[in-house]
């Protein structure tokens, strides 16, 4: 009995011992990199959003929300249920509208101002800022449920960003849809007098500038995301309210909030015959109008322009031989295209379009069309364009009447809005089913862990009853949406095949508990497969050639080419195939008194890219717009696939090109791209960027000489992005050193829930240089990971895998479901990932990564960064007018520029481009608190200079890290026994390039070595 007590008492002592161990403060230098910039200010940063008198009033993570705001965001009920909620309740029975201009100066923190007949609005308007909130008084003289529309002009300004808003009423969110609400824009195409498309020296269409036409516009307030077609509708009791928009992206003008009755539209029937009983008749005899569609007057997103298509002779304008934009593309729920359409007399008019759906197999999708603004029938809103590999011509319908509109003598606008028509309540359905889904999945992940036994009884059906009934009842659902769908739509699609296939394997765990374990990653598989067709729905692709506003007696427009049109093409197109250069985007045709201009310079660039031509037509309409009026120099641009490295090391490569920092250094100790040290106003050029930016492209030359080969012109680095939802439910707060990770991480793990952390040579890095390391010593002569700092930054990183099991191998899927709350990664690609995952809005954010406290106070959250560079290789027929372009390219100026252009293409309007210039990366459209996060990041950037050799070093390290990984070898063994093959490799390299190195003995010692005459290949 005694033994056992001592035992019990060694055993307590020694697990309070290992919490100590594992809770310790880690010592870190007080030394900083020679190449970072620190913050001393960064937990004043902090402090700034950790102040508050009172508990429940706390502002919570690093953006300025309190707890209180986040549980109420958290808890808001969908608007599903809330209009079911209020379902009794009459609808409003008058219309109330509140003047802008009197807001509650009290209750607003927003920056705001009273303008006066603005744009040809009379009266009073406000101007509200970016951010802060707006607050207006309402007295409500019924109570009763009312829909609301603003009447707002959208303000010109540097970002372009859709503008973005919170709805709160009586200071709470009333249901999460709430949280967003987008106002678009209005863009107009910048075209010759006759509307035609510039060209090119080659004879191509050049896409055209989309600009801002800012004009008023009423936002009738509903679901950004299409789950409902028809406005949302209040609650409001009788008496007064408040109605509160809180900013989060861009300014905005608003002149009236009216609360008024929503009734639906009158029934396509109800439409005939109300215009037949005031005279109106079908108009026949007439000529038929054709409006290309690649010609709006107006569009909502600048992401909306014309693109070529060749895959019929009858698509319009076509040329065998050179590219014409003949098509507008849409997909995105929300957007909307306008035009204006002249009728000879007043009646009944068929519209028909010709059209091309072949990306949503055994599928369709849907419009909305306006008419003067208004919505003409109910049936209007659910128009549909079914699936075809072939172009199609149709009258509108909706699948199962073909319908005519009135159109009044004059002009008409004429609006298509791209809606989710008849899969509203589909997308709605099997949203529900994934938030059950994820709901199971986390109750039975509590009890197994991601990975369970195959063979171990759980007991779920005991335990977990009701996510065993839940995924039951989803597999049931499943099958009643893919039988309705292939109802409609008369087939059997990939879309219907995909949710039996879901529901197949649903069934089989839900009657067979014994089948939930061995299929449990496949479940949770393929509960992110129904989130990714969920979001494939949410997509509504439609290539649109043209449509027509015709008689009811005119014909269809014809929809596929015969077989001598079609034959005739491609005949054509292949003969001209040898004389036509399709890899070229040639500068635009300028002429000065009737004759091509004569440029004082020509520069040449490559592009080798995964967008291929999107790329590179940003860049032409950037230099023909920027570069080339300024400069008079010419600039050609070539898409190609692959042989930039040969060309360039062969001396017949491009005048200017882009590459990794690693190729930069290796071709430019090759002398295969010109240094940049001597070129005119370098050393100015040099101050535009971070030291980190510039560090990976400078490197010492045989000569001893400090060479800088290319400029940064994309930068990556790393932040942490975490759940504040999870922490919010958890009671958790969100870490700000590593120390207070490792604090919540039993909790953590008690949930399940994992840490996505970026394992290898990229995690050392982080740990390295926070801890005052670098990843070098001498000079580049030999790797530096065999120190202690190194060998301490190893052992800290590979413990994050083997003592707290965080996963080697993950996606950003398990931050979306939650299974991973803190997600270290690159920036920007996270962020503008994490932005397309709509029901996650709001309940994530991001800030600096974790770091270490210095001997000084201050925290140390440095992040290594890589960079992308632009250079000039070796045989550029002009480097002098190479380099004006490359300084032009790089300017802050010219980078806000493409970030715009970046944003136009993208169907995201909060996509993000990583660019190396911080000034134009901290002038994107972020929000306050983002701005805050990246801000104090870009203060803690490191750069990690590039020598002979460094590829051999993740190879190596990453070897490291899987042998402490898979064999639980010891951290500082497995890294020791890379160093010596690490550290000879970099010295036969820089003996290579005739450069100082070290004398590697077997034994790990080492002495210093002098240059031999062997020849740099």
């Amino acid at each position: 009995m005694n033994k056992s007590h001592a035992q019990k008492l060694i055993a307590i002592i020694m697990v309070i011992a290992m919490m100590f161990g594992v809770l310790s403060v880690i010592p870190v230098s007080a030394a900083d990199s020679a190449s970072g910039n620190a913050d001393s200010s960064l937990d004043e940063a902090y402090a700034d959003s950790s102040q508050a008198s009172e508990a429940e009033l706390e502002m919570y993570g690093t953006y300025n929300r309190t707890l209180a705001e986040i549980v109420d965001m958290i808890n808001a009920i969908s608007y599903h249920e809330y209009n079911q909620k209020y379902a009794d309740v009459p609808k409003a029975e008058q219309t109330i509208v509140i003047n802008a201009a009197d807001y509650d100066p009290e209750k607003t923190t927003a920056e705001v101002k009273v303008v006066y007949d603005y744009e040809g609005m009379p009266g009073p308007s406000l101007q509200m800022g970016s951010t802060g909130k707006t607050t207006w008084h309402v007295h409500i003289p019924k109570t009763g449920r009312y829909a609301m529309r603003i009447t707002y002009i959208p303000v010109i300004g540097d970002t372009i960003t859709t503008v973005e808003r919170m709805l709160y009423i009586d200071d709470k969110l009333p249901f999460s849809e709430a949280r967003y609400f987008y106002f678009p824009r209005s863009w107009e195409y910048i075209t010759n007098e006759d509307g035609s498309f510039d060209i090119d020296i080659v004879g191509n269409d050049i896409r055209p500038i989309r600009q801002q036409n800012p004009v008023w516009n009423t936002y009738f307030l509903r679901d950004w995301l299409g789950y409902t077609i028809d406005p949302f509708e209040f609650y409001f009791t009788e008496g007064d309210h408040t109605i509160t928009f809180v900013g989060a992206r861009e300014p905005i003008i608003i002149s009236t909030i009216e609360l008024y009755r929503y009734e639906p539209e009158m029934s396509y029937e109800e439409y005939i015959e109300y215009y037949k009983s005031k005279g109106a008749k079908e108009v026949t005899g007439v000529e038929t109008i054709k409006i290309q569609a690649e010609e709006p007057y107006l569009v909502s997103n600048a992401c909306l322009y014309p693109i070529n298509d060749r895959t019929s002779a009858l698509t319009e304008p076509q040329d065998p031989a050179v590219l014409r934009l003949n098509i507008l593309n849409s997909s995105v729920v929300g957007q909307w295209m306008r035009y204006k359409v002249t009728v000879p007399e007043s009646g009944f008019y068929v519209i028909a379009t010709r059209f091309r759906q072949n990306a949503l197999i055994g599928m369709f999708t849907s419009r909305r069309i306006r008419i003067n603004g208004e919505i003409p029938f109910r049936e209007a809103s659910f128009l549909r364009f079914k699936y075809s590999p072939d172009w199609q011509s149709k009258p509108l319908n909706d699948g199962y009447t073909d319908f005519m509109f009135y159109l009044e003598e004059g002009e008409n606008i004429i609006e298509f809005e791209v809606v989710l028509g008849h899969m509203v309540d589909y997308v709605y359905r099997v949203g529900q089913i994934i938030r059950e889904l994820n709901a199971a999945y986390q109750a039975m992940v509590m009890l197994t862990g991601p990975t369970p036994d195959a063979y171990r009884d759980y007991g779920f059906t005991r335990v977990t009853p009701g996510a065993v009934r839940a995924i039951g009842k989803a597999a049931q659902e499943l099958y009643d949406i893919a039988k309705e769908l292939a109802e409609i739509t008369g087939e059997l699609g990939d879309q219907v095949a995909t949710l039996n296939t879901h529901a197949m394997l649903f069934e089989t765990m839900a009657e067979d508990e014994y089948e939930i374990a061995p299929n449990f990653v496949t479940f949770k598989n393929y509960i992110i497969a129904t989130s990714n067709w969920l979001y494939a729905s949410l997509d509504q692709p439609l290539k649109l050639d043209y449509f027509t506003v015709q008689g009811v007696d005119a014909p269809l427009p014809p929809s596929k080419a015969n077989f001598f049109q079609a034959a005739w093409f491609e005949i054509s197109a292949f003969i001209k195939s040898f004389t036509m250069d399709y890899t070229t985007i040639g500068y635009r045709y300028d002429t000065e008194d009737g004759k091509q201009i004569d440029y004082k310079g020509e520069v040449e660039m490559w592009i080798v890219s995964i967008l291929g031509r999107d790329d590179a037509l940003i860049s032409r309409y950037l230099i023909d717009n920027y570069f080339t009026p300024e400069s008079n120099i010419a600039v050609n641009i070539k898409v190609i696939s692959a042989g930039l490295t040969e060309a360039i090391l062969a001396g017949i490569g491009p005048d200017v090109a882009n590459m990794t920092s690693t190729d930069t250094i290796t071709w430019g100790l090759r002398e295969a791209v010109e240094p940049l040290n001597d070129m005119e106003g370098f050393d100015e050029v040099k101050t535009w960027f971070d030291d980190a930016a510039i560090t990976p492209l400078t490197m010492e030359n045989p000569q001893g000489e400090m060479l800088t080969y290319g400029l940064p012109t994309v930068m990556a680095f790393h932040m942490m992005f975490y759940r504040v939802d999870t922490f919010a439910e958890l009671g958790l707060e969100i870490p700000k050193t590593w120390e207070d990770l490792y604090t919540i991480m039993p909790v953590l793990q008690n949930k399940h829930m994992q840490i996505g952390l970026p394992t290898s040579l990229v995690g050392t890095n982080i740990f390295l240089y926070q801890l005052g390391g670098e990843l070098y010593a001498q000079g580049g002569r030999r790797i530096n990971l065999d120190s202690n700092v190194g060998l301490k930054a190893f052992e800290l990183l590979t413990d994050m895998f083997r003592k707290y099991s965080c996963p080697v191998q993950y996606d950003i899927s398990w931050f979306r479901t939650a299974q991973m709350p803190i997600l270290i990664a690159d920036a920007i690609t996270t962020y503008n990932t994490l932005m397309g995952y709509s029901e996650l809005r709001g309940l994530w954010e991001m800030a600096p990564l974790l770091g270490f406290y210095r001997e000084d106070g201050t925290l140390n959250v440095t992040s290594p960064t890589t960079v992308t560079s632009i250079v000039i290789p070796r045989g550029a027929s002009d480097p002098n007018a190479t380099w004006e372009y490359m300084k032009w390219y790089t300017c802050e100026e010219t980078q806000i520029r493409l970030a715009k252009e970046q944003l136009n293409v993208a169907p995201n309007p909060t996509t993000k481009y990583n660019t190396a210039n911080v000034n134009a990366l901290l002038s994107l459209a972020w929000t306050e608190d983002e701005l805050k996060a990246v801000s104090i990041q870009l203060k803690n950037l490191v750069g990690i200079p590039e020598y002979p050799g460094s590829y051999i070093v993740p190879v190596y390290v990453d070897n490291a890290f899987m042998d402490v990984y898979n064999n639980g070898t010891n951290a500082v063994s497995a890294m020791l026994d890379r160093i010596l093959d690490i550290n000879k490799e970099i010295s036969r390299k820089r003996r290579e390039f005739k450069m100082d190195y070290l004398e590697i003995s077997y034994s790990g010692s080492f002495v210093e070595g002098e240059p031999t005459d062997d020849s740099a290949s």
